[in-house]
């Protein structure tokens, strides 16, 4: 059986390799059907110019990572300019309204060009079901999930009322595509299925699951207490079970590509948002025990992976540098939460340090 998983997880890597090469480095005609591109036929064996690659063919499932990283953006900076703890900041109202806007005009952009290549190009498509793209399918969820949660309180107060944040429509008609997509996911890791979780598992594999803790954040947010207990202990449940098997994959081909070394640190984002989603669960300015660990254990990551830093960093520029922005960016939150509760000044202010710490890394790093 150890044989036959490592024999999958080597070959399902490989594909994965091989479609990034092949549509990196491949230059065909647009007159080309998705046979050619899909086998590797090159333009000049049809006697025709070379020409690049057609922009919807280039366009990758993983590009709606980048309405991830601007979701957590606009959670965190609402935070900075709300909670107590970083009201020394003095952030202007007008930066979170900016990046949410920014936010609300990408999604739909990103959303739609996607589905005109779903539209021209459906075998293109169907070539990104693998194990690390296939996890993006789900991401345009809950990614308008954040941008709900990280709305500025002037457009809130406007929607829904004063005070309110979110309406529990929202988070439900949100949640439950995520949910079916998740049920789907987590059944085929179960039963054994193609594409089972032992041979397909990476650091990618993580995005699958984070979506509950924001529909938690987005439940606790609605006043809805007990389906947000279900979607935190459901994405408690999986985020032990997928950090586990990747933790101990047994095969080294599983490692990501170097292009995609950021990915590697989403490992920090569950407990993060598991901490901030525990704490709403809890109601205001509640962070315990609980939570704390959680918050920890992001803190704890992070510096696991910080020793290794240089294998990340040394890569080129690409998409996949939004996995700075969308972990640091929570556990931002968390921090700054953690920062909220503490009454000890000194403490305070530690805590205050760790947060902005990250505040600051993602500043850099994202930007």
């Amino acid at each position: 059986m150890g044989i036959r998983a490592n024999r999958t997880g080597d070959s399902a890597t490989e594909k994965e390799r091989s479609d990034d090469a092949e549509t990196k480095g491949l230059h065909v005609s647009s007159t080309l059907d998705i046979d050619s591109i899909q086998t590797g036929t090159l333009a000049q064996e049809r006697k025709q110019p070379p020409k690049k690659m057609p922009f919807l063919l280039r366009f990758r499932v993983t590009a709606f990572g980048m309405n991830l990283g601007i979701g957590s953006q606009t959670v965190l900076w609402q935070q900075l300019t709300t909670l107590p703890a970083t009201r020394f900041l003095h952030i202007p109202s007008g930066i979170p309204l900016g990046i949410w806007c920014a936010g609300v005009v990408l999604l739909p952009i990103t959303s739609v060009t996607y589905l005109l290549k779903f539209l021209i190009w459906p075998q293109a498509v169907r070539l990104e079901f693998r194990p690390i793209r296939t996890n993006f399918l789900i991401a345009p969820w809950w990614a308008a999930l954040l941008l709900c949660l990280g709305a500025p309180g002037e457009i809130t107060d406007r929607i829904y009322g004063p005070g309110k944040t979110i309406h529990w429509g929202v988070a439900l008609g949100f949640t439950i595509p995520l949910l079916a997509w998740e049920i789907l996911l987590y059944s085929r890791w179960i039963y054994a299925c193609e594409g089972r979780l032992g041979a397909t598992a990476t650091a990618a594999t993580q995005i699958a699951y984070v979506g509950n803790f924001a529909s938690a954040l987005a439940f606790a947010g609605a006043g809805w207490r007990d389906p947000a207990l279900f979607m935190f202990s459901f994405g408690i449940l999986h985020w032990v079970v997928v950090f586990t098997t990747v933790y101990m994959r047994p095969s080294e081909s599983q490692r990501l590509p170097p292009p995609l070394g950021p990915l590697y640190l989403l490992f920090i984002s569950p407990p993060a948002m598991a901490a901030t989603a525990w704490s709403k669960i809890q109601g205001p300015g509640h962070f315990d025990s609980l939570s704390k660990g959680f918050a920890f254990i992001a803190l704890g990551l992070f510096v696991v992976l910080a020793t290794r830093a240089h294998l990340v960093l040394r890569i080129t520029f690409s998409l996949a540098w939004w996995a700075f922005v969308f972990p640091l960016s929570t556990t931002a939150v968390a921090f700054f939460y953690y920062a909220d509760s503490v009454t000890n000044s000194s403490q305070k202010w530690v805590v205050t340090g760790i947060a902005l710490f990250f505040w600051a890394l993602f500043r850099v790093l994202g930007f």
